[in-house]
């Protein structure tokens, strides 16, 4: 067990909210061998990237959705008022108390099932001080401090692994980022610059499970007045050439629905989903290939209004079919269909912690 391997496996993605949408980064690591083909067929493996996993796409956090590998050539994305709520309406916005520490602990767990077989990955536990600075009405600059990053439930697993989680993960306790917060709770991308942890092997894919809390610290709000029953639709749809061949539109709808508002926040219900048509992911040696995925999951922000959310819960689904064609040789062609979980808790650590 490398740093890489711990948090490529665990990282889970980095998420955008419909409303933002960077370049998708590979993250989930699936089992290295989930599912290889047999005989002279390359195995699933052969057809990623460099820096994939085993799975070709990103499980991306609430704030987004999975995505397969590729930059969209274009992005459009729509807010829209589903219902207003009941009265009083009102403008809803985030307004950041400057330089008080907020503890947060997410933890993060998945599971992967493929052809009768399931394997669950070790969780992984980052627990980290955000702080805003220069808040300003139309928001703040926020700096995030990694006080721990370890293995979730670790009493569980060998010595030997707790014990060399321990050595690699603890490294990274002292890292630190910035970000920026609209006042909507639209939250930019996770930037570090100028740490020689930056060097070591596994910080890139720490990035990425850093850019997952951020978007999960808040649930972003619309821009006209709601009450409690408002429900806001955040579209997005985009272009994907994924393997080179033709484009195919690939859409996400997030669905946020005001429950309840009392002492200073309330109860916020965000549902997602989206549609990855087939496309094709590449041709190896005569083999085609071609990716599919359908995505699900809902989150519940226990939120307040002077600081990020203090519990976040939820769980994505998602169904990638994978198939891989050899006209000539019709036994050498297979379709898998691969389902990954995935269960973020974010929370206030108990005391001590």
């Amino acid at each position: 067990m490398t740093t890489a391997s711990v948090l490529t496996a665990l990282a889970l993605g980095g998420g955008a909210a419909c409303n933002k949408d960077p370049a998708p980064k590979p993250a989930l690591d699936a089992p290295k061998k989930v599912s290889e083909v047999t005989g002279d067929v390359p195995g699933f493996n052969d057809f990623l990237p460099p820096s994939g996993g085993a799975a070709p796409l990103a499980v991306r956090t609430d704030g987004g959705a999975p995505a397969v590998p590729g930059a969209p050539t274009a992005t459009s994305a729509t807010v829209r008022i589903v219902e207003p709520g009941a009265e009083p309406r009102a403008v809803r916005r985030y307004a950041f108390v400057a330089n008080k520490a907020e503890r947060r602990t997410l933890t993060i767990r998945q599971t992967v099932q493929q052809e009768q077989q399931k394997q669950e990955q070790p969780g992984l536990a980052m627990t980290v001080d955000f702080v805003a600075k220069d808040v300003k009405p139309t928001g703040a600059k926020f700096e995030m401090k990694v006080v721990k990053v370890d293995l979730a439930d670790k009493e569980k697993l060998p010595a030997q692994m707790q014990a060399q989680a321990a050595q690699e993960l603890g490294m990274f306790a002292g890292l630190t980022a910035l970000f920026d917060v609209s006042s909507r709770g639209e939250v930019g991308e996770v930037t570090m610059s100028g740490d020689k942890k930056m060097a070591k092997e596994g910080a890139a894919e720490l990035l990425d499970a850093f850019q997952q809390f951020v978007e999960l610290i808040l649930a972003p709000l619309p821009e006209e007045p709601i009450g409690v029953g408002a429900k806001w639709e955040l579209a997005d749809e985009q272009e994907d050439r994924g393997g080179g061949g033709a484009a195919v539109k690939v859409t996400s709808k997030r669905v946020l629905e005001l429950k309840d508002l009392a002492d200073g926040g309330g109860t916020i219900l965000s549902t997602i989903e989206k549609k990855v048509p087939k496309r094709s992911a590449g041709e190896q040696r005569g083999i085609s290939m071609t990716v599919q995925l359908d995505a699900s999951g809902s989150y519940t922000y226990a939120f307040k209004f002077d600081r990020i959310a203090p519990k976040v819960s939820g769980e994505q689904t998602s169904i990638i079919t994978r198939e891989l064609t050899n006209p000539e040789n019709p036994k050498q062609s297979k379709k898998v269909v691969q389902e990954a979980k995935v269960r973020h808790v974010l929370e206030v650590p108990a005391a001590g912690k």
